[in-house]
């Protein structure tokens, strides 16, 4: 779980991600669900006060 180490928040991040994913549209062309994800994550930072100086634990 990330942590902001600036403002001590560890709820809401970006995260910058490089990958792919399967999408599973229903018969109307709106998504229904996403089968499978395979992220990696290239930066992260804080949402709340936009810090780059997050530790995952």
């Amino acid at each position: 779980m990330p942590e902001c180490l600036d403002c001590g928040q560890s709820v809401a991040f970006n995260h910058e991600v490089e990958g792919t994913e399967t999408r599973i549209y229903d018969g109307e062309g709106y998504l229904d669900s996403v089968e499978h994800q395979q992220l990696e994550t290239r930066a992260c930072w804080c949402d709340e006060c936009g810090s780059h100086n997050v530790e995952f634990h």
